[in-house]
């Protein structure tokens, strides 16, 4: 319950575990929630514009697109990003970061 007159905790659309390293991220889709380990990461790809990060991992490449994404990338970079959610726009506030669209792709052998 949150106190009397008291602003509400701002919705993020991303976690960050300070505290110790994680085993992997958990990502919040819409339609399923997916957890993909850490240990499966090959690279991670940020755009110039900071609105488009891809994971690269042994067996899919999820793109997640929005604004600010720097901090998922560092975050992502330093083992430390525990789960990444979907959020309307109008939920997160102009500087920090803002997923939008979070998608998997699972890549084929050829």
């Amino acid at each position: 319950m949150a106190l009397k007159g008291a602003s509400p905790t701002p919705v993020r659309c991303f976690e960050r575990e300070l505290s110790g390293s994680r085993l992997g991220i958990s990502f919040h889709l819409p339609s399923c929630r997916r957890f993909i380990p850490y240990s499966w990461l090959l690279y991670a790809d940020l755009n110039e514009a900071a609105t488009e990060l891809y994971l690269h991992y042994s067996h899919s490449v999820v793109t997640i697109a929005g604004t600010n994404l720097g901090e998922l990338h560092e975050a992502a970079e330093l083992f430390q990003l525990s789960a990444v959610r979907e959020l309307p726009s109008s939920v997160y506030e102009g500087k920090s970061p803002g997923v939008t669209r979070i998608e998997i792709a699972e890549k084929t052998s050829a």
